[in-house]
């Protein structure tokens, strides 16, 4: 396995495919990689120019990736900042998020803060995942049937929960 390519030749590779029209296998000779590699450097190009032409500023590899990978099992496309900052506020993107796509991390929760122009939450993890939980409740009672003789039982627990998220709430 040779050593990695810097990241203007993925750029490169892109361009020469779909520019030039050239073919996977001229890409792979002009890089000194396979067919299949030259192929996967074209698509993992494509990915992060999608992801980057979204917002004024691009992600790290990973975060692309898991943001990526976040929409297509979730069904989303992830094309604006306000479809991000509502991922995040819902508490979906938080490092410590029992939620969060598969390898986030502080980084890239510190990324998207960055694009999105606000601070990474304050708030300590334990914190942050009671709101989580809190907000959680909150739904699924709201999803309850309401016919139930325990809807007082849930309307107080629901009560609760908004206490935890806002303690001004009456």
């Amino acid at each position: 396995m040779g050593a990695p390519l810097p990241k203007e030749c993925y750029e490169l590779a892109r361009k020469m495919r779909e520019e030039q029209g050239e073919t996977y296998r001229a890409i792979g000779e002009h890089f000194g990689v396979s067919t299949k590699r030259a192929r996967d450097m074209v698509e993992h190009n494509r990915k992060l120019q999608k992801l980057a032409g979204n917002w004024d500023s691009s992600f790290s590899c990973r975060t692309a990736n898991c943001l990526t990978n976040y929409g297509w099992q979730h069904q989303l496309d992830i094309d604006s900042k306000e479809k991000l900052a509502a991922i995040y506020a819902a508490g979906h993107l938080y490092w410590n998020s029992p939620t969060k796509p598969r390898n986030w991390g502080k980084t890239s929760e510190r990324e998207v803060c960055a694009v999105l122009g606000i601070e990474p939450s304050l708030a300590s993890s334990s914190t942050r995942r009671y709101i989580f939980l809190a907000r959680r409740i909150i739904s699924l009672i709201d999803e309850h049937d309401r016919r139930d003789p325990a809807v007082d039982v849930l309307a107080e627990i629901k009560n609760l929960a908004k206490k935890i998220i806002d303690p001004s709430y009456p």
